[in-house]
């Protein structure tokens, strides 16, 4: 699918260019500009809070384990072998432990960054949209389908600008 998006917007340039139509494109990043607007910026920031404390839970668990490991690498061989196994038990129960965590934050980061996105996309499309308008812009290209591209066409900077001025406005 991604290849046929990248071809339909290279054919559209090419077209676009070729034709005595002089169009003003321009490419922008939709996720950047939501991203690094004051209001993702903010959302992020109170992602990163709440699950500070689960990453605080992570490092904790990864010390204990590092402890276990250590103890295991000193005294294993003076110890009885049923020791032995506990103690490789409870490595082998904290790593597990140590997997799941790492995999339940990874998925709360992905959800949590996925809201944010659908929470800020309409004041992107409206800036966006603000933005095309004031610059008499023809066509506006998604910057992930053009292959290069001069810094002076991407536009994503000016729309997390105007992403801003309206978060301000309605303060």
């Amino acid at each position: 699918m991604e290849y046929i998006i990248r071809y339909t917007a290279a054919f559209i340039l090419v077209l676009v260019t070729h034709t005595s139509f002089a169009a003003k494109i321009a490419v922008v990043e939709p996720l950047e500009a939501i991203a690094n607007s004051d209001q993702g910026q903010a959302e992020q920031d109170k992602m990163k809070a709440v699950l500070s404390k689960e990453e605080s839970k992570g490092i904790a668990m990864q010390q204990e384990l590092k402890s276990l490991m250590e103890r295991y690498q000193k005294d294993s061989a003076v110890m009885s072998a049923e020791s032995v196994r506990d103690l490789e038990n409870n490595i082998e129960e904290k790593q597990m432990d140590i997997k799941f965590l790492s995999q339940k934050l990874q998925k709360r980061v992905q959800d949590s960054s996925k809201e944010i996105i659908n929470r800020l996309r309409p004041g992107f499309q409206q800036a966006l949209k603000n933005v095309v308008e004031s610059e008499k812009f023809d066509i506006i290209i998604q910057r992930q389908v053009v292959l290069d591209l001069g810094t002076s066409i991407d536009i994503t900077t000016m729309v997390t600008e105007e992403m801003n001025k309206k978060a301000e406005s309605a303060k």
